[in-house]
Parts: C-alpha cells; sequence; structure tokens
C-alpha cells in the first residue's frame, strides 16, 4: 500500500516511508469499487462532520527525509543513491533547515518535503529552491501526522509548511 517504504531485510524493520499509494477520483485499485480509498474517506468526515484539509498542489518532487542508521538519508520516491536532485535537496537543508542534518532529530519518523527548485523545473518556475513541508510519517506504525501535529513541527522546526485549507463542513448555508 507503499509507494516508497524501505525495510530492513533481516527483520521488516521500517527505516523510511513515503505516502501510501493514493487513486484519483473513480480508480479505486480495488475490483468492484467506486470509490477510491481516499474517496470513501472523503465522504466519510463529511458524513461525521469532521475536518477535511486540502494542501497546496506544488510542481516539485517528492523528498523523503529519514535517519538510517545514524545517517541522515534524503531520498525521492524510487531510490536510496544519492544523485543530483538528493545532493541539491542537502544543500536546501544546509542553508535553510540545518536542524534536517541532526540525525537525532526525529529518527523514528520520515519526514516529507516537496523540493522545488529553479534547477530542477517541471512546469511552475520557482524563484529559489526549497523544500515544502507536507508530511511525517512514522516507521512504528505508517501513520500520517494531522494537520496540527504538522503545524506545530513546522513552527518549532522554522520549516516551510505547504499552504493548507480546511474545507466548509456545514454545506447548508
Amino acid at each position: 500500500p507503499y509507494r516508497s517504504l524501505v525495510v530492513r531485510e533481516d527483520s521488516g524493520e521500517v527505516v523510511s516511508a513515503g505516502f501510501p499509494k493514493f487513486f484519483n477520483h473513480k480508480e479505486s485499485g480495488e475490483s468492484g469499487q467506486k470509490l477510491s480509498p481516499e474517496g470513501r474517506q472523503l465522504l466519510g468526515a463529511l458524513k461525521e462532520n469532521r475536518p477535511v484539509w486540502f494542501t497546496e498542489k506544488m510542481d516539485g518532487s517528492l523528498c523523503i527525509r529519514s535517519v538510517i542508521d545514524g545517517q541522515v538519508v534524503f531520498r525521492t520516491r524510487g531510490t536510496l543513491q544519492d544523485t543530483e536532485h538528493t545532493r541539491a535537496m542537502r544543500e536546501v537543508a544546509t542553508h535553510k533547515y540545518p536542524i534536517l542534518l541532526d540525525p537525532t532529530f526525529e529518527p523514528e519518523r520520515s519526514l516529507l518535503f516537496e523540493f522545488v527548485s529553479p534547477l530542477f523545473r517541471i512546469i511552475i518556475r520557482y524563484q529559489e529552491a526549497d523544500l515544502i513541508f507536507i508530511g511525517i510519517v512514522s516507521h512504528h506504525d505508517l501513520r500520517l501526522s494531522d494537520v496540527p501535529e504538522l503545524k506545530t513541527v513546522a513552527e518549532e522546526s522554522s520549516f516551510n509548511l505547504v499552504q493548507i485549507m480546511e474545507l466548509p463542513t456545514d454545506f447548508s448555508r
């Protein structure tokens, strides 16, 4: 169910994790289902009047920051190898978010960022390279952190948090 999960071969222990696999509207990944798991969660939250959050869609590459065997690793979804992208991600961390280089900071969770850069342009032209904070995944239970926790970590660590908007849950007005 995870698009980018790194585990120890001998024990199955999770050492790095990205976001869970997700599907587009009406792509369930499961035969016989009309809605994706995300669609079912959204409808359930709306029916139960629970908060629903949306984030701005950034036009970059997923950066997964983990601590593996006491070493800080920056990686993309497809590799653990040192690449031009991961070196650029580490450079941004060095200049803007040095706490990310500390292996004692959040060693039990993967911190997820969207890496944007004028040098690695996809569609949108960003003025400068940055790591936009978008998520946290626990290695212990693969739980994604909720929005209040993301906001707290971003504030305490001076991370550039993605823009988050709460969807209204009362449509009667």
